[in-house]
């Protein structure tokens, strides 16, 4: 248990790393961009969340668990095999659209066009390449990936930005920067595969294909709708100011949630149910220590921060921010524990729960998008998103025979700190009178009492499994 938290944290240093390049990168960005043209790369990215389930038909999930390196090695293959005839027949596609309505997304050159299905390929080929990272237990790499993601995403969009590219430099900053990503992390198969190996491989795993595909598709259309149903009831504008609230609440999650999510499929594959139980509760912990603090912060002094961090033309996109902060905070600490079933063979009811969930979201969404306004139709969107993952979390705790309240009581001490921290915020707010200075002093308390917490906790750990 201990190397487990050692392996997380390890891995977490360099994504921590990355989201500070982000972090650096993002004001100058905003900067040079548009709200209209941010929408666009949200779009983007939108499609991509959708699709990704799609391209490899979601056999780059069974490399971890694979049961030896060369039907790995045939899974790889046989995945890339399949996103690269999916890739051809997005670009087919896109350039298949209408160019008024291409245009009204904001996509209005050809090279914007063209870098959609390059966004997608590429994006999914460093997801694959990171499920083979994950299965040799290569975290570090992992995150020194994201380093180099970062990095290269913020340079080439801020000279592509210099040199008025509009949307189609924030596309080729996020396309260039994966394939860089995936070259760092990428392990090569150590020999060719034959065809009869691949088909073999497709089979045993096809449980993949058949549930955590469909699984996938639908989860990320409950998620994905909202900026795309944003787009059409209220324009791109509106979609980039959604977009960037939606980059900023996401910074926990990719900080610590893909890694922590990579580094407890590795782990819990190889263990036993007792293990299980333990890396759950132990992980959920870290998770919910690691991020709540900035969820917090950001509810209380969101508009200050997107106006002053921002600039003024994304400064409405605080109070979206507002209203999603809660039901991120939830999500970041459950949706890296979603690779559980996967490994319990739990993937059809996982699939049923996620078709529940997307259709609770678009009923939402359809429903106060169209008959109130964005704020209403955000804030609604967000209690959903509260509540949702809140009862994914309690399945999960069911499944390694545990429970809400037991995990409620193994957390009590840091759910009251919490508590207090956001009571500090708000007298912060209240009584500082100059709202930089309150949220300043609101972000140095979040960031001692995080790290106290996190102290405590990670001590907590046994020194042995």
């Amino acid at each position: 248990m201990a190397g487990l938290v050692n392996r997380v944290g390890g891995a977490a240093f360099f994504t921590v790393l990355a989201q500070i390049v982000t972090a650096l990168s993002m004001p100058v960005v905003t900067r040079l961009y548009s709200p209209s043209e941010y929408g666009s790369l949200n779009l983007v990215l939108a499609f991509i969340a959708v699709t990704a389930g799609v391209y490899g038909l979601r056999y780059e999930m069974a490399i971890p668990v694979a049961t030896g390196a060369a039907e790995a090695d045939a899974l790889y293959r046989l995945a890339i095999r399949i996103a690269f005839l999916w890739t051809v027949l997005v670009a087919i596609s896109v350039f298949l659209i209408p160019e008024s309505t291409m245009g009204a997304a904001g996509f209005d050159t050809p090279v914007a066009i063209a870098l959609v299905p390059l966004c997608a390929i590429a994006a999914y080929w460093l997801g694959l390449a990171s499920n083979q990272a994950v299965r040799a237990k290569s975290y570090v790499r992992l995150g020194v990936s994201k380093v180099v993601a970062a990095s290269s995403q913020g340079g080439v969009q801020l000279l592509a930005g210099l040199t008025s590219l509009g949307a189609a430099g924030l596309l080729l900053g996020f396309a260039s920067s994966r394939v860089l990503a995936t070259l760092v992390v990428r392990r090569r198969p150590s020999s060719r595969t034959p065809w009869s190996a691949l088909v073999q491989a497709g089979k045993k795993w096809d449980q993949f294909p058949r549930y955590s595909m469909p699984a996938s598709v639908v989860g990320a259309l409950g998620i994905q709708a909202s900026p795309i149903l944003v787009a059409l009831l209220y324009g791109a504008h509106e979609t980039g100011l959604y977009a960037l609230a939606v980059t900023v609440l996401a910074l926990p999650a990719a900080v610590v949630g893909q890694v922590a999510g990579q580094v407890f499929l590795g782990e819990i594959a190889r263990e036993g149910s007792e293990s299980r139980r333990a890396s759950l509760m132990t992980i959920s912990r870290l998770l919910v220590i690691a991020s709540w603090g900035f969820y917090m912060w950001v509810f209380v002094f969101a508009e200050e921060i997107f106006d002053l961090v921002f600039g003024s033309d994304f400064a409405e996109a605080g109070g979206l921010a507002r209203a999603m902060a809660v039901a991120y905070a939830i999500s970041c600490a459950v949706s890296p524990l979603s690779t559980l079933p996967i490994v319990l063979g739990r993937q059809r009811q996982a699939f049923f729960i996620s078709v529940a969930e997307t259709v609770a979201r678009l009923v939402v969404l359809v429903g106060f998008g169209m008959l109130v306004d964005l704020d209403a139709m955000v804030l609604a969107f967000g209690a959903v998103g509260a509540l949702i993952p809140t009862v994914y979390f309690m399945w999960l705790l069911r499944l390694v025979g545990t429970n809400l309240t037991a995990w409620t009581r193994s957390f009590s001490l840091q759910g009251l700190s919490l508590l207090a921290l956001l009571a500090v915020l708000l007298g912060a707010r209240v009584g500082v009178p100059h709202d930089l200075l309150a949220a300043g002093l609101g972000l140095a308390a979040t960031a001692l009492l995080t790290v106290v917490l996190l102290v405590r906790e990670v001590r907590r750990v046994p020194a042995v499994a």
